[in-house]
This record gives structure tokens, sequence and C-alpha cells, in this order.
């Protein structure tokens, strides 16, 4: 060994600790459902305002799943062809069955297709997150819910009407809702 060589670092290991290549997130599939029910949601309003950070994060885990049609996927892959793989329209057609279902009728919120909602991602107690829409009037809270193997079970659906208004009266409140 050649003793002119000055070596300046320290190689440190972790011990198991810390990212693998091939590191998977185990709440991946429920932040990709948390993001399909915020853009199915999003299209009810007239137009919408989040300002939770946690939405880009959501966001990220929604676009990692391919857009091509399965059979499209398997002619540039071909080894994988007996697999089922899940698309962002898959999610979305799932979704928007169970918006149909669990949602709609289950909410008070007039006129929501001309109101502006403000829309918070309010982080639950296991890394989840449930998704909060109101006007200042109204609003309700969604989460999706799933069963032990894995499948979206239902979304839970909380009504919050009537809501506090503070400094002002409700038919202020409602028609800043119109505009």
């Amino acid at each position: 060994m050649d003793k002119s060589m000055n070596n300046t670092y320290k190689e440190v290991t972790l011990d198991g600790q810390g990212f693998e290549k091939h590191y998977r997130n185990p709440l991946a599939k429920v932040f990709r459902y948390e993001y399909a029910v915020y853009l199915l949601l999003c299209k009810w309003f007239g137009s919408t305002v989040c300002r939770s950070m946690c939405i880009e994060s959501l966001s990220l885990y929604f676009k990692e799943l391919g857009r091509r049609p399965e059979k499209a996927c398997d002619r540039y892959n071909p080894e994988n062809s007996g697999k089922k793989r899940t698309t962002q329209e898959d999610i979305l057609d799932e979704v928007a069955l169970r918006l149909e279902k669990d949602v709609k009728g289950h909410i008070t919120f007039p006129m929501m297709h001309e109101c502006r909602a403000d829309v918070s991602a309010v982080p639950e107690g296991d890394g989840t997150h449930r998704l909060v829409f109101t006007d200042g009037i109204y609003g309700f809270s969604v989460r999706p819910v799933f069963s032990e193997k894995g499948r979206l079970k239902k979304l839970e659906v909380k009504d919050l009407h009537p809501l506090k208004v503070k400094g002002g009266d409700k038919e202020e409140a409602a028609l800043n809702c119109a505009a």
C-alpha cells in the first residue's frame, strides 16, 4: 500500500437503515387513491384552492403509475405480459364509482358546482390523510378506507354542516361563494 496517498474520508455503513435501491413506501397505494379522490372531487366544484403542501407529494405517487393501456405496455415489456398493472385510469374509475356510491347524496353542499372550495389534507395518526373541502359555510371530509387485503373498501365521509362563520353572517359568505 502506498503511504503517499492521503485518505481524507471515512466509509460509513448504516447496518440496514436507510433507503435501499428498490424501497417502496408501504403507503404508496393509499397515497395514490387519496390523490385520485382529490382530483375527482375538485371537478365537482367551480374552483378549488389547496394550500396543503402534501398534495404535491401525493401527486408524485399517483404520477408514478402508467397511463398506457395494459396491451400497449406488453408490447414494450414482453416479460411482464402476464402481470396485471394498475394504471391511473384504473384508479380513477374505481374512485369515481366509490364517490357516486359513498359521497353523493351523503353531504350537504348546495350549489357546489359554482363554489370555490378550500381544500386541506389533514394527516391522520396512521400516516394517511383526510381531505377536507369547505367554502366557509358548508364542508365535508373524505378518507379512503381499505380492506385487510389492500383493496378500496369504502370512502369514509363526514358532513361538516353547518360550519360556524366567524366575523360575518352566512348570507355574505354565500354571496362570496357564488362570486
